[in-house]
C-alpha cells in the first residue's frame, strides 16, 4: 500500500508522514500535524484558492487599503501555477483573477469616484536574486509598462536581509 507523505486534512491541517527506522531496523512512520488558516491539496483549483484567500484582499485594496499577494514554498510545489495559472487552458492564476476583479470595479466606476489609476508591480525572489518579469503580452495589459531604467535582474545584498517590502 502506497500512502502520500503529505496529506491535507479538513482544509486547515497538513499531516506529514515521516518514514523512519529504529536501531533494530524496524520501520515505522512518525506523523507530524501542522495547522494553517487554510490548507489546499492537489484537488484544489485556482478559482477556489482565489475566492478564499485573494478576493478578500482585493476587496480591501478597492476600499483604500494596500495589499500583497505572494507564494512561498519548495521548488515544484505549484507556486508558479497558482499565481500565473494556464489561462490558455481555462485555468487562470491568482494574478489574472485579481486583475479581472480590479478592472471590473474600475470599469463600473464605483470606487473612488471613478477616477482611478492602477499600478502593479511583480517580482520573483529566487535564492538571493530578485527577478522582474518582462512586460505582459499586450492582451493581458491595460497600459502597463515598466520604466526603461528598471533592471531585469538585481542581486540582493546582505543589507536587504532577504526581505522584500
Amino acid at each position: 500500500m502506497q500512502v502520500d507523505v503529505v496529506q491535507v486534512q479538513d482544509g486547515f491541517q497538513v499531516l506529514v508522514a515521516e518514514p523512519k527506522q529504529k536501531v533494530d531496523l524496524t520501520k515505522y512512520t512518525e506523523n507530524h500535524t501542522f495547522g494553517f488558516d487554510f490548507a489546499y491539496g492537489d484537488e484544489s483549483d485556482n478559482v477556489g484558492i482565489y475566492t478564499q484567500t485573494t478576493r478578500p484582499l482585493v476587496q480591501f485594496v478597492l476600499e483604500g487599503g494596500m495589499g500583497t499577494c505572494f507564494a512561498f514554498g519548495q521548488t515544484g510545489s505549484g507556486k508558479t501555477f497558482t499565481m500565473l495559472g494556464a489561462p490558455e487552458a481555462g485555468q487562470p492564476g491568482l494574478y489574472l483573477l485579481a486583475a479581472h476583479d480590479v478592472f471590473a470595479a474600475v470599469d463600473k466606476g464605483d470606487i473612488f469616484g471613478g477616477d482611478v489609476s492602477v499600478f502593479v508591480s511583480m517580482m520573483e525572489i529566487y535564492g538571493d536574486e530578485v527577478l522582474f518579469p518582462p512586460p505582459f503580452p499586450p492582451h493581458h495589459t491595460r497600459t502597463l509598462s515598466a520604466p526603461s531604467s528598471l533592471p531585469t535582474r538585481r542581486r540582493l545584498g546582505p543589507t536587504c536581509g532577504g526581505a522584500a517590502g
